[in-house]
């Protein structure tokens, strides 16, 4: 369900030509008044963001023309041609630096292109202090740098504090209370971002914590609540066969484990884990260090790696729009090591 700003926008793209460059500035506008994260723009399929680029292609270029090269730049952005983008945001800047959108958008060009990311998100900021432009400030900081993600969680704070309910901002402040190694702050937030957006790839690091420290009540829970709002990925169901398996609900694990087997059939660490269940069943003494849980390469940590790739590519919102080459990572104990490529440009 689109809200009225999202829908206007969507209205304007399926009937955009060329006199109507006006049109879809004013509904680019209304969108990012009301828009926090990237997430509505990244459900559209890129099909749409193609015909625009067709359309606006068709347009004669206009250097004097502010809407034209404004919205140039984001469908530019949007197909993923970054140069492009670039420059025709900087001519809508040079003809008004009044407009907080052109900065706040310029701002998620790779600093290989836009050595001036970082002044575009404070000026998009001081332009309009908005969540979404404290949103992209907090992300532009280095996250390898201790003051940064002390000034990068504080910007998030404030977004936080502007919309409440926002819960990207609550899981990229959780990967840098990550990388500050405070996992309970960390462990937190990813629990607020899933009670406000359900449907948020979130889940995988919260599991992952809540497992690695324990909580397995809780991981249960929440492990729930992903198979119901993810059933079509089944790496739920091995994890509820692992969580039910930790609180010796040996009954349930094998249940979880077979549902998973029907659609991995040839999955040895779930047939292996309902071995062990039944083993535990007819009351021989589980051995916690033979449960199959990922260790090295085994089908466990492939299923792992999955769903990273698709939680860093969609939570961290890159207007790159060509995420799926970016989610490649290692080991989960490497988590907060291991995704320098793809953290710096959250929010996009």
């Amino acid at each position: 369900m689109y809200n009225k700003s999202e829908s206007r926008f969507i209205e304007e793209i399926k009937i955009f030509e060329e006199g109507r460059v006006v049109n879809i500035y004013n509904a680019l506008v209304e969108l990012y008044s009301t828009m926090t994260c990237n997430c509505f723009l990244n459900s559209q399929k890129q099909l749409i963001y193609k015909n625009l680029l067709n359309t606006i292609e068709n347009i004669e270029d206009d250097s004097s023309n502010f809407h034209l090269s404004l919205v140039k730049g984001f469908v530019y952005l949007r197909n993923n041609n970054e140069k492009a983008a670039y420059k025709y945001l900087t001519n809508s800047i040079e003809l008004d630096d009044s407009i907080d959108l052109a900065y706040s958008i310029r701002a998620l060009i790779k600093p290989e292109i836009n050595s001036a990311f970082s002044e575009d998100a404070k000026n998009a900021v001081l332009l309009n202090p908005s969540a979404r432009n404290y949103f992209v400030l907090a992300n532009s900081f280095d996250k390898k740098d201790e003051k940064d993600l002390q000034k990068s969680i504080l910007f998030f704070e404030k977004a936080i504090e502007l919309q409440p309910d926002f819960a990207c901002a609550f899981n990229n402040r959780a990967i840098r209370f990550l990388e500050l190694k405070k996992i309970n702050n960390a462990i937190n937030d990813f629990k607020r971002c899933v009670e406000i957006d359900p449907n948020h790839w979130a889940y995988d690091p919260l599991l992952r914590y809540l497992d690695n420290q324990g909580r397995y009540y809780e991981a249960l829970k929440y492990a729930k609540l992903a198979t119901k709002y993810h059933p079509s990925n089944e790496r739920y169901l091995f994890r509820l066969g692992i969580f039910n398996a930790r609180l010796e609900y040996f009954d349930a694990a094998i249940y979880h484990f077979q549902k998973y087997l029907r659609e991995n059939p040839e999955n040895w660490a779930a047939k292996r884990n309902i071995e062990i269940c039944k083993r535990s069943l007819s009351n021989v003494k589980l051995i916690t260090d033979e449960w199959e849980i990922g260790d090295d390469n085994d089908d466990f940590e492939y299923i792992d790696e999955d769903s990273r790739e698709n939680y860093d590519n969609h939570d961290y919102d890159r207007d790159t729009f060509n995420a799926l080459t970016d989610g490649q990572l290692g080991s989960y104990d490497d988590y907060n090591g291991s995704i320098d490529d793809v953290m710096t440009w959250l929010g996009r």
